[in-house]
């Protein structure tokens, strides 16, 4: 600087530039990492699980209460309704339990299954009541005697006839008496296997099942 001229010195001191003072800038405190909070599981309310226990015991109690009141409706009938004879024959047996309906059905298709056959035979045309199958299959079953009297044969005393019997009327007996036979077998069979399905549905009798959420 001293061996510029002393106007140019003067000029530059009068300009001298001076270094900024520095600027301190407060630093941020560091940010601590963010942490997803995992919300912790919660048991299921007791209260809840108890509900829904009961709720399915109910539920199933009922269709058991649904059901005793369909057997015992029938069992009445088969009591009240039987006696009054209110009812056509077909429908009068199909009160009875399947055991009973079967030996009933089975018996009587053979004897008109024979008339049809061979209707010259009057063996086959009549039958003793003394018979210890007929004794035991129809006429010891409440309706069964009307059973007959309905397929053709005639109560002559001490022996079923049906000697007046077309061959027609029987066949069409015959075909009548298997499709009912057939009709109440389906009935049995779909009602055993309502009561499987019904018996193997979860109660509320094991332990309840933990749920999370």
């Amino acid at each position: 600087l001293w061996r510029l001229p002393t106007i140019l010195q003067l000029h530059l001191k009068r300009f001298e530039w001076k270094q900024p003072a520095a600027r301190t800038v407060a630093a941020k405190p560091a940010e601590s990492p963010t942490v997803l909070m995992t919300e912790e599981p919660k048991p299921a309310d007791s209260g809840y699980v108890a509900a829904s226990a009961e709720a399915t015991k109910n539920s199933t109690a009922a269709a058991d209460a649904a059901e005793a009141r369909i057997v015992d409706t029938i069992a009445e009938n088969r009591d009240s309704v039987t006696e009054a004879k209110e009812l056509p024959p077909l429908d009068h047996v199909a009160l009875l339990p399947w055991e009973q309906q079967e030996k009933a059905y089975g018996l009587l298709l053979r004897l008109l299954d024979k008339i049809v056959k061979q209707p010259s035979e009057a063996k086959f045309r009549s039958v003793g009541k003394t018979s210890a199958v007929l004794q035991r299959d129809l006429l010891e079953i409440k309706g069964g005697s009307r059973l007959l009297l309905w397929a053709g044969f005639q109560d002559t005393g001490d022996r079923f006839d049906a000697l007046h019997l077309s061959t027609d009327e029987a066949e069409s007996r015959y075909r009548e008496l298997k499709a009912h036979a057939e009709s109440s077998w389906r009935r049995q069979r779909d009602a055993r296997i309502e009561a499987e399905r019904r018996r193997s549905l979860p109660t509320a009798d094991g332990k309840p099942i933990r749920r999370w959420g």
